[in-house]
């Protein structure tokens, strides 16, 4: 297992989480192995990478042994763990504010003071990328709440490389969910509740979320305590959702769950990758280097690209990228995937992205931002 979180800006912190997690089952290895790209805080990924995977460890614990080997057994199990842990989340906050319409300024301050981090639990939220393998069994369940990828190159030692990405984007502009987001609540208008298509009441380009409960529960949540809790989220994405909200919840926090049999695949010594958006921000350029001429290429490719041992792969990533690439300069290849993603051989471009005083000056070049990244190979 190798892994690496990244944010560049001394002075920000990095919202992302990472797990990696060796298990015993039954007298049988497992792998967790899990990326939660916080927002508006780090409360809830940091909540969700040190509790969830124990909550799920136990509830797999307690099947009997012949279960752990049931495709459609374990991945309810695993929906509805992640399902109940949100619950938890929203629970806590409504036992400790039952009644928010009538809480006063004075009330919530000393909410805040006395329960300021279960609150921001609630009030932060985090996606979720996980991969559940039962290694002998070669059986793994890929799950996604947001926009986190878990994705896998399913062959190292063939020519063609193949990838594919294991589970589904929960954002906007996935048809989908933009039509589920929008059928569930049928009498609002559609262009406040999914506003430019790809923000949903023009607060957050996410579908499914953990935590975020400021636009899962009544909007008094919010209007009474949770906007005085310290956040990173803009100003704007808060009035946002206080000018729209109308029929909660906007967001849903059930994971998308896909098994797969990787036993056809074992020979051909296959990759799994989890990883935060942050790589996709960085293949697309749009924030770094291609403000001008961004790319639509696959993430999941770029990455598959880089880790293979063939020059044509190089090559094609290198195209993409805008820069040259090396492989096998890192023995850990999760480290070597973000060095190519960020700069590759361009020593000018590797600077920039670690130039303190560029990246903090916001008017020198307002586009450039390097988001938190994580991998996990």
């Amino acid at each position: 297992l190798q892994a690496v979180s990244f944010q560049p800006l001394l002075s920000k912190s990095n919202q992302d989480r990472v797990a990696t997690l060796r298990w015993t089952l039954a007298g049988r290895p497992w792998l967790f192995l899990a990326v939660c790209d916080g927002h508006a805080g780090t409360a809830t990924s940091d909540y969700t990478a040190r509790k969830l995977p124990g909550r799920i460890h136990a509830a797999l614990s307690a099947l009997p042994p012949a279960a752990l080997t049931d495709p459609v057994r374990v991945a309810k199990l695993l929906q509805s763990e992640v399902e109940a842990f949100d619950r938890h989340i929203g629970k806590v906050l409504r036992r400790l504010c039952p009644r928010p319409a009538s809480l006063s300024r004075a009330d919530a301050d000393a909410l805040i003071r006395g329960h300021e981090e279960v609150l921001q639990r609630a009030n932060h939220g985090t996606t979720l990328a996980a991969a559940l393998v039962n290694l002998d069994a070669k059986l793994m369940w890929a799950v996604g709440v947001g926009d986190s990828t878990v994705g896998a190159l399913l062959s190292v030692t063939t020519a063609s490389g193949k990838w594919e990405r294991l589970n589904e984007l929960h954002r906007p502009t996935n048809p989908k969910e933009y039509f589920r987001v929008a059928m569930e609540h049928p009498g609002e208008q559609e262009r406040a509740i999914l506003r430019d298509s790809d923000r949903v009441l023009g607060a957050i380009s996410l579908t499914r979320a953990i935590g975020d409960f400021s636009m899962k529960l009544p909007r008094a949540y919010l209007e009474n305590l949770l906007q005085y809790l310290p956040t990173t989220a803009h100003p704007e994405h808060i009035a946002n959702i206080l000018e729209h909200s109308r029929t909660p919840p906007y967001l849903s926090a059930t994971p998308s769950v896909r098994t797969y049999d990787l036993a056809p695949l074992w020979a051909d010594d296959p990759m799994l990758l989890v990883f935060s958006d942050g790589v996709d921000a960085l293949v697309e350029g749009a924030f770094v280097f291609r403000p001008d001429d961004p790319s639509t290429a696959d993430p999941c490719a770029v990455l598959a690209q880089l880790l293979q041992d063939a020059p044509q792969a190089h090559a094609a990533a290198a195209a993409t990228l805008g820069h040259a690439v090396q492989a096998h300069w890192h023995a850990n290849r999760a480290v070597e995937l973000l060095g190519s993603l960020v700069g590759g051989t361009d020593v000018r471009r590797l600077a920039r992205v670690l130039d303190q005083r560029l990246l903090a000056d916001r008017d020198a070049l307002p586009q450039f931002r390097v988001d938190d990244t994580s991998i996990i190979v």
